[in-house]
């Protein structure tokens, strides 16, 4: 009864956006965070594609930015949650660190075959 009179309490306040790899279990179809999702899965596959095809694919120039803008918006959230919701404030920012991880790597893939065909692609 008291943990019912404490909520009682308190106003109530939304909870704070999940971050972007929790949105696929928890998102709707017609929910905004449809394109926060695709745009990660859009990376993955870029990244992948990039990994195991031989030659230099086309850059995802749009796609790179839209998760940048994504991931400085997480961050944003990040500053402004409490000091005790700190599983939540881990959670955010393991998946900034793993969406991170995956743009320096599509990124740093791309530009290990640039310096490699540096000659072929100037010819």
């Amino acid at each position: 009864r008291a943990a019912v009179a404490e909520q009682a309490s308190h106003p109530h306040r939304p909870p704070p956006a999940l971050p972007l790899s929790f949105c696929r279990v928890m998102a709707e179809p017609s929910s905004s965070d449809d394109v926060a999702l695709t745009d990660i899965e859009l990376l993955q596959a870029a990244w992948i594609n990039e990994l195991r095809a031989p030659e230099l694919l086309p850059h995802e120039h749009e796609l790179v930015l839209r998760v940048k803008e994504q991931v400085a918006e997480q961050e944003a959230r990040v500053e402004e949650l409490d000091e005790r919701d700190s599983l939540l404030r881990s959670l955010y920012e393991m998946d900034n660190e793993r969406t991170n991880y995956q743009l320096r790597s599509y990124l740093r893939t791309r530009l290990e075959k640039l310096t490699k065909m540096a000659i072929f692609i100037a010819r």
